[in-house]
């Protein structure tokens, strides 16, 4: 059976929840509660996610506390910070799977359409799929997609991407 630990840290808009097993970082959500974050784990992993604790198993707590500093390297500004980090999608589509890890191969700093995405993915014209699979990233910070609240995610997603030293007009946000 997989052993699922999170943990929740402090972020700049709220708390960042990430979680990992023994093969990687499953998940890391902003500004979603606990609650949420467990049962979409659930749902996904078909396991009740534990908080990193004493009895979090050598590897799962090792890749956990590697996510964990990911992040604070990420908010302290230094580029690269989740370059080494494994990941693990675990269940779903393939096609998610292919997506995201071109979506990985982008480059800090750069952005792109899902159009370009789709030829990467080895699916030209399937930019509306990319789209699909993008929403549902499970890891928004390593793989770089930032969705959610339009309003309020918004703002974040301008933050996140000035931060790598992208500015884009609204309209290419909404697009």
């Amino acid at each position: 059976m997989v052993a699922i630990a999170y943990a929740v840290l402090p972020g700049p808009w709220g708390p960042i929840h990430v979680a990992a097993d023994e093969a990687g970082l499953v998940a890391l959500d902003i500004l979603t509660p606990t609650s949420v974050f467990e049962a979409s784990i659930s749902r996904r992993w078909h396991v009740v996610p534990r908080p990193l604790d004493g009895e979090t198993p050598l590897p799962v707590r090792h890749h956990l506390e590697a996510a964990i500093d990911g992040v604070a390297g990420y908010f302290a500004g230094r580029p690269g910070s989740f370059a080494s980090l494994p990941i693990d999608l675990g269940p779903g589509a393939a096609w998610d799977r292919r997506v995201l890890e071109g979506v990985r191969g982008i480059p800090y700093g750069h952005v792109t359409s899902y159009g370009r995405v789709a030829r990467i993915a080895g699916s030209p014209g399937a930019a509306r799929a990319v789209g699909g699979a993008v929403g549902r990233n499970p890891i928004g910070l390593v793989i770089p997609c930032h969705r959610g609240d339009r309003e309020r995610l918004l703002a974040i997603k301008r933050e996140l991407l000035a931060r790598e030293g992208v500015v884009l007009p609204a309209s290419e946000l909404l697009g």
